[in-house]
């Protein structure tokens, strides 16, 4: 713990000082490590949180056919997620802020809907 407060490190290598001084108590809450004002900085998160729950099905996946379970229904939807997944990767956030389509052949919208 710093004197001044904690230094966290998001996974794109941004650090964050928060300051606990001020802070009452609660038994459960979210911190954003992202400016609000910036949802393009909080595109990267949302696109890990994806990539982290497409890892938990392919494990899912995995140890499914270890066991001998194949099922054709979960393979098919690794396979819209690894796709999904691939456009997300591929999409520039500066579109972002203004809805446009200069840098990417999407709009934001639409790729909300993949991240949802």
């Amino acid at each position: 713990m710093c004197p001044d407060g904690e230094i966290l490190e998001n996974f794109t290598g941004t650090s964050r000082r928060l300051i606990f001084e001020d802070i009452t108590p609660i038994e459960t809450g979210v911190i954003c490590l992202c400016p609000l004002p910036e949802e393009n900085n909080c595109y990267d998160l949302l696109v890990w949180d994806k990539q982290c729950e497409f890892a938990k099905c392919t494990s899912t996946y995995l140890n499914h056919l270890l066991f001998g379970s194949y099922d054709n229904k979960e393979l098919e939807n690794l396979k819209e997620q690894r796709r999904v997944l691939e456009i997300l990767n591929c999409y520039d956030s500066r579109d972002i802020e203004d809805n446009t389509t200069i840098y990417n052949n999407f709009t934001y919208s639409k790729i909300k809907k993949l991240l949802s």
